[in-house]
């Protein structure tokens, strides 16, 4: 990758993807980091919402866009949550800035939502449920597996003992009635492309509202 090239820049034209949206978080560990979107599709509209901070973290926003599929629009959100165990509480707070925001954008643009992104809790954790719960969004992952899927695995050779291994904090969510495909991890050892983090991909192929 050229030196000064964004990563997502880097995925799309590598990919063939046209269009890529970046929005910058802050610093960790003296590296900038962001959230960010690479995509087929045009970006209609773009939006960054910031997300209550807390104390030794880095700065949390809420990433949206508006693509159009088939000449119908939907919103894509990318978020990245606080991270310690800890922290359930503060989650907590940036989920309710969430379901505000979604049901803004929702109300706004007419149109269907995806919500992509690390939650950094477990599925049955209260920060997850009220999401799913006061945004009519559902967990791709548990509408085609009754076994859990470790999004961050002991097993990754990149993944630290000590931020607590062996659970699902990635999601794929979208709205109800969802006719999901296809959800799986990728990136992993066990694949084709091998690791490229401490986290395994997250990967849905859905139908949204009947949208392919």
């Amino acid at each position: 990758m050229p030196s000064g090239e964004l990563t997502c820049s880097y995925l799309a034209r590598e990919s063939g993807y046209s269009h890529s949206h970046y929005v910058k978080c802050g610093y960790w560990d003296g590296r900038e980091e962001g959230l960010a979107i690479v995509t087929s599709l045009p970006v209609i509209e773009a939006h960054s919402f910031g997300l209550p901070q807390g104390q030794g973290d880095t700065n949390r926003r809420l990433q949206a866009i508006i693509l159009s599929i088939h000449g119908q629009p939907i919103i894509l959100l990318n978020t990245h949550l606080a991270y310690h165990a800890s922290a359930g509480e503060l989650r907590m707070s940036q989920i309710e800035v969430i379901v505000e925001k979604v049901n803004w954008l929702r109300n706004k643009a007419k149109a269907s939502i995806l919500l992509c992104g690390d939650l950094n809790d477990i599925p049955q954790s209260q920060p997850v449920q009220a999401l799913l719960a006061s945004t009519n969004l559902c967990d791709t992952w548990t509408t085609i597996h009754t076994k859990e899927g470790y999004s961050f695995s002991a097993q990754n050779p990149y993944v630290s003992a000590e931020l607590w291994p062996n659970r699902r904090i990635d999601y794929v969510l979208c709205e109800r009635p969802c006719q999901v495909r296809r959800a799986f991890l990728s990136l992993r050892l066990d694949d084709d492309f091998g690791l490229a983090s401490d986290h395994y991909c997250m990967c849905a192929e859905l139908e949204p509202n009947g949208l392919i």
